[in-house]
């Protein structure tokens, strides 16, 4: 049986738990910082004694969610709602959101629902993606698309297979029931993804081949792989931008990033970095592609336990050398590179960085379904999927 089908078999053996007489609940748009905090501490709640749970960290989140201290909120707009019971007890949350194109593209119709948690009540969940939708409609969109944590730019996907495991950072988790109280709502699946990953002992198994292929391509087109110069940090991250946002601007999933952006999701990495992690491919003194990995911080993310406080941070560097899983977290190329076999320098590069830095495995982060070429790479053994995320959609009509 697979992972897929067996997530759905404890989805379905919990429908009665889903499908009992609805609670009253109350919906509340989260404008105090006590609602806030509620709606950042709701999830304590629905994982309580989940093993594989990783919970976020309490005052990053509330960073995130205030448009005063997050950049994200000079481009796009958001509502955040909590559900009640009669008692006042908190039962679920969501938020509601609109992020406009940037660069010039024309701002689509759809807007997206994000930060969903609930516990398995059917009302519950029919009246939170109620008040996203009607908050969406009243704005003018006419689809809703999910969950989105605010946007694809963010953390994403609703995860259906793979629920025996932790999540690495940067994935989402959540119950095997929230597929069926999403669906009942009238949500269709709109795009499918998957994460995949090999360990160190295999790596090493396959290293010769993968190295070969992409040194013929070094030496074909004389290129040259460098790290990231921490030297000149700003620039360095700049030109990940400029490489990130030309190497995706047709990807249906992906939005042009702003500066100021691009720049808050990567200024922590700033004192902790590893050169090596970064790789750039140069063609006639031009960048051309880029690679990045990084240790899976979620291992020291559940260390945290929800809490990042000032004695923790001489400890930070240790932990993170210490982390034994890696994770892709960007690869790209420009498009006309990309003809050229530059994925496979790409993958030279990965595969070579995460065992010189010592790491025990690898895992890619979301592959869409109709990527055909990094799938033509991870769908042969040694590489095992993980994970299966899907985004689900439906008209507001």
């Amino acid at each position: 049986m697979s992972a897929l089908e067996t997530s759905r078999i404890q989805a379905l053996a919990r429908s009665e738990k889903i499908h009992r007489p609805a609670t009253p609940v109350r919906i509340v748009p989260v404008h105090t910082r006590t609602l806030m905090r509620t709606f950042v501490e709701l999830p304590w709640r629905i994982y309580d004694g989940d093993p594989n749970w990783i919970p976020p960290v309490k005052n990053e989140m509330l960073k995130q969610t205030d448009p005063r201290k997050n950049v994200f909120f000079r481009y796009a707009v958001a509502e955040h709602f909590i559900a009640l019971s009669a008692r006042g007890e908190p039962l679920g949350r969501i938020a509601a959101c609109i992020h406009p194109m940037e660069g010039g593209r024309p701002a689509t119709e759809k807007g997206a629902f994000g930060f969903f948690e609930a516990v398995p009540d059917a009302d519950v969940a029919r009246s939170l993606l109620s008040a996203a939708e009607t908050w969406l409609r009243e704005r003018g969109m006419k689809w809703i698309a999910g969950p989105y944590n605010y946007c694809v730019n963010e953390e994403f996907g609703l995860l259906v297979s793979g629920f025996d495991a932790a999540p690495a950072f940067c994935s989402t988790y959540n119950p095997p029931y929230y597929r069926d109280l999403i669906e009942d709502c009238g949500y269709a699946i709109q795009s499918r993804y998957a994460t995949f990953g090999i360990t160190r002992k295999d790596g090493v198994k396959i290293a010769p081949a993968i190295q070969r292929r992409g040194q013929d391509v070094i030496n074909r087109l004389g290129l040259r792989v460098r790290p990231i110069d921490m030297k000149a940090f700003e620039e360095e991250i700049e030109t990940l931008r400029l490489l990130f946002n030309e190497a995706f601007a047709s990807h249906p999933d992906i939005v042009p990033v702003p500066r100021d952006l691009f720049y808050r999701d990567f200024a922590w990495a700033r004192s902790y970095i590893d050169p090596r992690w970064v790789r750039l491919v140069e063609h006639d003194g031009k960048p051309v592609a880029f690679s990045f990995i990084m240790p899976d911080v979620n291992e020291i993310i559940r260390w945290l336990n929800g809490n990042l406080r000032l004695w923790h941070y001489p400890f930070l560097p240790g932990r993170i050398r210490g982390v034994r899983r890696a994770i892709v977290l960007m690869i790209g190329a420009l498009p006309a590179a990309a003809t050229w076999g530059v994925g496979r320098v790409l993958a030279k590069e990965i595969v070579e960085q995460a065992l010189a830095c010592g790491f025990e495995e690898l895992q890619t982060t979301w592959i869409r379904e109709e990527n055909w070429q990094s799938h033509a790479l991870v769908h042969c053994p040694p590489f095992r999927e993980l994970k299966r995320y899907v985004i689900l959609g439906k008209a507001l009509v």
